[in-house]
């Protein structure tokens, strides 16, 4: 219900159903992203305009950076499979990321396109998700499409569910945005995308220590003989949690503790 709207063309038209549809040609430039992004299902296009970016440099809090959006395009239905398939994509760059999208100069190992199917590697379009009795096959990814041929909600013809885009990062560095969504091979029939207010963060994590002996204080725990551990706690329980952390100190391996794995697994409704 609230948040930042990007589109290809005018946004008035975006809240304005009763108006029956939005095609506005800027003139604006393309972006070479976007046309990589075009080109994996659709390898005939050759351009892309009327690009709107949204660019910025945050640092993270946690082991994982999310946000929720939903994208939604005037080309449904009329050019599901074709050409005329507007992209979008919300490119990721930082600390061991490496992608073949662009990337600020700080960051020279390429950015991630996480606007994808959920579940898979897929990035997201109208040809990729939708629900439609006359194309071949007749749906792709439809449990996230909603067809909105009427306007009823916004003026577009349909769009995605909400989509939750996730990415494990490292905590306390800084990383790189680009939100990007531009037309494809010519500037009619605009797309746009949502992002929710408020939805953009970093999951929290917190690790705690715990021993049966006297040798430990606080979270620090000091060489005895007897049972000590960590405890690491997720704020996210809706889905698996992959915890990835390395051990270092003056204290050895199998001389002074027991083995550790490099990451642990928290499935889905585990806390800690």
């Amino acid at each position: 219900d609230s948040g930042i709207v990007m589109s290809s063309g005018n946004i008035a038209d975006i809240d304005s159903p009763s108006s029956g549809f939005s095609s506005t040609d800027v003139g604006g430039n393309g972006d070479a992203d976007l046309l990589a992004i075009a080109q994996i299902n659709r390898p005939n296009i050759t351009s892309t305009a009327d690009a709107a970016l949204l660019e910025f440099d945050f640092f993270v809090t946690g082991d994982t950076v999310e946000f929720q959006f939903v994208f939604a395009s005037e080309e449904y239905m009329d050019y599901i499979n074709t050409d005329f398939n507007d992209a979008f994509g919300f490119f990721l760059s930082g600390p061991e990321i490496v992608g073949p999208y662009s990337s600020p100069t700080q960051f020279p190992d390429g950015s991630v396109n996480v606007a994808l199917v959920p579940g898979t590697t897929t990035p997201i379009s109208i040809s990729t998700i939708y629900n439609d009795i006359t194309e071949t096959p007749p749906s792709m990814n439809g449990q996230f499409f909603i067809n909105n041929v009427g306007g009823t909600t916004h003026v577009f013809n349909g769009s995605t569910s909400v989509i939750t885009a996730k990415y494990p990062v490292i905590c306390g560095e800084e990383y790189h945005f680009k939100f990007a969504i531009g037309d494809s091979q010519d500037g009619g029939y605009d797309s746009g995308v949502f992002l929710g207010a408020r939805s953009l963060g970093s999951e929290g994590l917190s690790v705690s220590s715990y021993a049966n002996f006297a040798g430990v204080q606080g979270n620090t725990i000091g060489e005895a003989c007897g049972q000590a551990g960590f405890v690491f706690s997720s704020s996210n329980v809706n889905e698996p949690d992959t915890i990835r952390f390395t051990i270092s100190g003056n204290a050895e391996m199998y001389d002074d503790y027991l083995s550790f794995p490099d990451s642990i697994i928290l499935p889905v409704g585990v806390a800690s």
